[in-house]
Formats: structure tokens, sequence, C-alpha cells
């Protein structure tokens, strides 16, 4: 068995609730190695077309939430500035307890494509982000010590190990909601609104991914809204929610189907 040597570790995650990051938090201290971060949760830090390059001599890890099975479509030109040098890397995605599809896999090809070589991945469990009711408390215990078998199991692996993951490529397309009637509705016009208990306190812009809430009027949208739910659930006075009817249509079948944890996945 070889053991890696790396100098520290490239650290990426963008995760607008807390689940993503919890995860990558995890993995970097179980690998006990200088963590460098790269921030990528505001578009003035994903913003240009110049690649971002890796080091062989690092080990970049890439965090990202599951959204309709897939990577977030708006952070697909991010990722793809990402350079590397044969560099190793590892990929985590997190999910809300539906599935996370082909969001792995789909990450570890693209990186492949760019010059890494992926050693490890995880899918894991977190709370959605649509619901405190669908995997409240995830990543918990249980994933944290898978999180940590990915860890032991990166820095004794042998040069020769396969990995093989789940997941279809050609990619399949995103994953369809159904609304009211169990019909297809449009989700990239659904926004949240704001009610009269707003305090004006602007936590919402500060932490909105896309800067899609303005700074002068805290109820109005004037951006793209990709659903993270960042706004709505880190709210000091639940002050926004989504009201749409076929959103919310959504959000209850989710809580009916999707009660029963899943278990989360590492393989390296």
């Amino acid at each position: 068995m070889t053991k890696p040597m790396y100098t520290q570790i490239k650290r990426i995650a963008f995760s607008p609730t807390g689940g993503t990051s919890h995860a990558v938090d995890v993995l970097c201290k179980h690998l006990g190695l200088p963590v460098e971060e790269i921030p990528c949760m505001k578009p003035s830090q994903r913003a240009g077309d110049s690649p971002i390059l890796i080091d062989r001599d690092a080990l970049l890890i890439v965090g990202m939430p599951v959204y309709a099975g897939r990577l977030p479509n708006l952070l697909l030109p991010y990722l793809k500035r990402l350079v590397g040098d044969n560099t190793h890397a590892i990929c985590v995605v997190t999910y809300g307890n539906r599935h996370y599809d082909d969001a792995l896999m789909e990450l570890k090809m693209l990186l492949e494509s760019q010059n890494f070589e992926v050693i490890g991945v995880g899918a894991i469990v977190a709370e959605h982000s649509f619901s405190e009711k669908i995997a409240p408390g995830h990543p918990d215990a249980a994933d944290e010590h898978l999180i940590c078998a990915l860890a032991k199991g990166i820095l004794n692996r042998s040069d020769s190990t396969t990995l093989n993951i789940p997941g279809e490529w050609p990619l399949r397309p995103y994953y369809s909601p159904k609304g009211s009637g169990g019909v297809s509705f449009d989700f990239k016009k659904i926004k949240p609104v704001t009610d009269d208990g707003c305090t004006s306190c602007g936590l919402c812009a500060a932490i909105c991914p896309m800067d899609a809430i303005d700074f002068s009027d805290y109820k109005t949208i004037i951006g793209k809204c990709i659903k993270c739910c960042a706004c709505v659930k880190k709210c000091p006075v639940k002050s926004k929610q989504f009201v749409d009817e076929n959103f919310n249509t959504h959000k209850r079948e989710l809580e009916d189907q999707c009660g029963l944890i899943k278990t989360s996945e590492v393989y390296f």
C-alpha cells in the first residue's frame, strides 16, 4: 500500500444551508491536513473565466449540493474553470434524502475531464433545503462515521484502486418535479415572498449565493433564485417563505415520500 503525500487540502464547498459545508469539514478534519479555502459562495467569488489551477501536491475536495438529481447548473461555469495537474480529488455531494441520481457521476466526470484523478467520493444525506421535516439533523453521527471511513480509505488507498460509483453516462435530465394535479411546472420562475414580519435585518440579502435579493428592499428578488432556501431557513423571524402552490405541492410530496432516511454512501 502506498500513502499519497499532500501538502494541503484545497477546499471548495457550495453550501447555502450548511449541510455540504458540514460534510466537507468532517472530511477535512479526519484527513488531518492544512486546509486552504477557495471561496465560491458569492457571485463575486465565482466571477471571471481564468483557470483555477490546483497543483498536484494538493488534494482537492469539491463539495456540492444535489439539485434535481444533478449539480446546480449555475455553478457549472465556475467548476469548469478548475484545472488540475494529475491532481488527486475527492467529490462530495449532499442530497435531501430523495436521491442523488447522476450528480456524483457528473462531478467525477467533470473533474476527470479537467486533469484531476478522482480517488474518492461521497454521497451524503443532508436535511432537505425545502423542508425541515426531511432528514432533519443530517449529516448526523452515522453520516460522519462514513465520512471518517472515506478519509481513512483515501489515506491508505492503493495506487491500483479502481473507483466505480453509481450513476449513468450520458447523464440523465434533471429530475422534473410535479405540482398540482401531477403536472410538471416551471420551477425556475418561482421566488420566495416576504411577509410583514420582516425586520429589515438584511441577513437574507447578505447570504443569498446569487445576490438575488435587493439590499434596498429585502422583499424584492432582483436576480436568479435557485431555490437554495438559505433566506427561508436562516431568516431569524421566519419572514420568508414559498407560497407558490406548485412548489408546496412538490414539497409535501417529498415530505410524504422521503421520510425513511437513506444511508450515505462513500467509495474509495
